[in-house]
Order: structure tokens, then sequence, then C-alpha cells
């Protein structure tokens, strides 16, 4: 199946499983100039929460059953709820789940890395808040690393190789993701994924500016405007009173809010599927 998209032809095989994961958008990236957009994330296109929560128990489904102690992560931003969904439908009772971010606070910062080839690269994972937390992130024995898709590999393995240098005690790493497009099998740890192929992609000569590079700009801790805990922390039970924080009275009453200003110079929507354009 070829995909004609403004920055290139994407060639990938036609598979049913494949088309009820994503649509296809192209990207304003040098490095990169196509995106699968997922229908199942919830983050990019409109999806109903039982199919995301179907997605959640299937990746779930994926992880070996196990009473070691066991660290699930999932990576900003695409994976924050992604990962969070997989820990509670996982239900592993000897298990805590965190998630990166690009944003400082007053946490202690317990390991931090670098993405190179994202449009947003740096990670950074607090210390827990909770002491029983804190205490089992020493105990840790299995790590689970969600991510909606891999491409290589790569940049998991070199983050399992950091990851042995704080979680000693760590001998199993699992990549669970949604797409798998790598071609190469690491020692260090193992693939799961809902599927698993190959695409290639023949990219158009176009000229635009250099790559946003998506990372925040503040330089005090933001401990403030970002009180909350939803994982970047470590939780074991989200246990929150969202109605603090959304008022489902007035979502139900409301029109179409209006996107922000700088919404169309990074997200058009305005391009028939698959020509959704994204820029990173």
């Amino acid at each position: 199946m070829k995909i004609s998209l403004k920055t290139g032809i994407l060639e990938i095989e036609s598979n049913e499983t494949l088309e009820k994961l994503v649509d296809y958008g192209s990207r304003i990236n040098k490095k990169r100039g196509f995106l699968f957009v997922s229908k199942v994330l919830g983050k990019h296109l409109p999806t109903k929460p039982s199919t995301m929560q179907e997605t959640f128990q299937q990746l779930a489904s994926l992880v070996p059953s196990s009473d070691e102690p066991t660290l699930f992560i999932g990576f900003a931003e695409t994976a924050t709820a992604l990962g969070q969904g997989v820990f509670e439908e996982a239900n592993l009772s000897n298990s805590f789940y965190i998630h990166s971010t690009r944003f400082q606070t007053s946490q202690k910062i317990f390991f931090s890395f670098f993405e190179e080839h994202c449009h947003a690269p740096s990670h950074i994972f607090y210390e827990p808040k909770d002491s029983k937390l804190k205490e089992m992130l020493g105990k840790i024995k299995r790590v689970v690393l969600v991510d909606d898709e891999v491409s290589t590999g790569n940049t998991a393995s070199n983050l399992v190789n950091e990851l042995k240098k704080v979680l000693p005690l760590v001998k199993e790493y699992y990549l669970l993701t949604i797409l798998n497009w790598a071609t190469t099998l690491y020692e260090n740890f193992n693939y799961l994924s809902l599927y698993k192929g190959t695409f290639n992609f023949k990219p158009k000569e176009m000229d635009f500016e250099t790559t946003v590079i998506s990372e925040p700009q503040e330089v005090k801790d933001l401990d403030e405007i970002i009180p909350y805990n939803f994982g970047r922390y470590g939780v074991q039970k989200l246990d929150l009173d969202f109605s603090k924080y959304i008022s489902l009275t007035q979502l139900h009453h409301s029109t179409t809010p209006k996107p922000p200003p700088h919404f169309n110079q990074y997200f058009k929507t305005n391009l028939p599927a698959p020509h959704l354009l994204i820029y990173t």
C-alpha cells in the first residue's frame, strides 16, 4: 500500500489490524517526514474511552505475570496516559507506575536522559514522593517501558543501559508498544507489541524551516502550577477528585472551544486524511 503524503510516499503492507490502530500524517521534520497518528490513544484523534481501555487491556495481557517488584514507565508526552492505563489493567500487586516529564519541579530528580531524534528530547524522572514507593523503587526487579511505537529500538537499548546504573537489581526489561517497526534484536530488553511490521518512506524535496524543538522554556520550579501528581512522582492508585479540575456540566453544555493562537502553526487539521500536517 502506497500512501501519498505532503512530505513523501509512505509504503507499507496493508493490514486490517494496522488500519484499526493508526492513520497517517505528514510531518515537517527533516529526520522523519511522516507520522503514524494513533486511533486508540485518545491523544491526537478523538477516541472512545472503551476503545482506549481495550487497547490498555490488550497491551497488559502481553506482560508476563510475576510477583517480582515491577516498575511501569510511561514516556512524555504521548505515552503518559497509555502507561497509566496499561499499569492499571496489568493489576500487579507489587508494582507502581511513573512517567517522565519535561518540566522542572522542586522534587529530587532520580534519573534523566536525552532522546536525540525526538522533537522534545529531554526526559526527567523524579523520585517518588510517597515513602512506600521510594522504598519499593530500590527493590525493583522488572521494568516495563511503555510507548506508542518503537522505530529502531536503539533509544530503548541506550535507556536500559542507563537504567541499570540506578536500578541494579532489575533482571528483566520489556519494551511494550502499540507499534513495533524495529528490525534489530537487543540482548538487554524484550519487545512486546500489538503490531509488528515494516515500512519504507521516500521523502520529497521540501524547503521548510528547521525542525521545532518542543522544550519548556521555564527555568524555575513549576510546583505552583502543577501541584497534582498524575504519575510524575509515582502512583499505585490514581485517587483524584477530577471535579476540582474539570466541570462535567460545563463540558456537556459548552460548544467546541477555540484552539490557542499557536495551534494552527503546529497542528493543521484542515487537510483531509491522510494529509494531516504536523510540525514537530
